[in-house]
């Protein structure tokens, strides 16, 4: 890694959809089972379960950008120490996404590499509530499959899995690391209607240095040979073996 480059370690809490008549725009939308035709069976649908069926959907729209809405980001550069930045539900989240990005304005992003758990939600969202909002990012926020990104959970998982276990909380318990304590995810909505921004922040910034200590796990960065001499010994062995093949002639040749 160059002098010129950083990682930026990013993680974001999100709330539902907030806006007047939430649910019962929700509720305006749904239509009964095709299952039941009889007026009554549909009327008594209508009663007993819409509600419900509504209050769920709701619940549900923290993780749609179109509707959820970002309450706290925080981040984390290289070794640096997480940092977050945390809104109140009547305050402006267009002056959170703009405070975020002032503190990429006062860093050195000749090369910044993002890495997120999953990838997938954070950076998407971010860059769709920046659209929604009208605020420009300072620099370009990566697709997934950029080379200025990276997933832990698609490198350890795979791409296209989304169970209970690639959690980022399950993979730190399988690589030994402290979880997540009294709180997950669900948590932050009733937290936040609750006044608990500071506990709400504080969850939010102890994923960052989960996902910081996940991704050094998988790269070996904070990895020590029990014994340098007989690793060095080993890579200049391999090294010998590429030589003698014509391996670094073939490099030479195709650069």
């Amino acid at each position: 890694m160059s002098n010129n480059s950083n990682l930026i370690y990013i993680d974001l809490e999100t709330v539902i959809d907030t806006s007047p008549g939430a649910k019962e725009r929700i509720l305006s939308e749904l239509k009964p089972p095709g299952n039941i035709s009889k007026p009554e069976t549909i009327a008594k649908w209508w009663q007993d379960k819409a509600p419900g069926i509504a209050e769920e959907q709701l619940l549900k729209t923290g993780l749609n950008p179109m509707y959820g809405s970002i309450i706290s980001i925080s981040w984390a550069f290289n070794a640096k120490p997480v940092e977050g930045i945390i809104r109140k539900l009547n305050e402006s989240e267009k002056e959170l996404i703009e405070a975020f990005y002032d503190v990429l304005l006062d860093t050195n992003t000749d090369y910044l590499k993002w890495i997120a758990y999953p990838i997938r939600f954070d950076l998407p969202f971010l860059l769709k509530r920046s659209i929604i909002n009208n605020v420009r990012p300072p620099i370009g926020i990566p697709d997934e499959r950029s080379k200025n990104a990276f997933c832990p959970m698609n490198w350890w998982h795979g791409w296209h899995i989304h169970d209970g276990n690639s959690s980022l909380d399950t993979l730190c318990k399988t690589l030994g690391i402290p979880g997540k304590g009294d709180m997950t995810g669900k948590d932050v909505w009733p937290a936040i209607q609750a006044g608990k921004y500071e506990k709400v922040l504080a969850y939010n910034k102890s994923d960052v240095e989960m996902l910081r200590q996940v991704h050094r796990r998988l790269k070996f960065l904070d990895w020590i040979p029990e014994d340098p001499k007989e690793e060095v010994a080993i890579a200049n062995e391999e090294d010998a073996k590429l030589n003698d093949s014509g391996f670094f002639d073939k490099v030479l040749e195709n650069a």
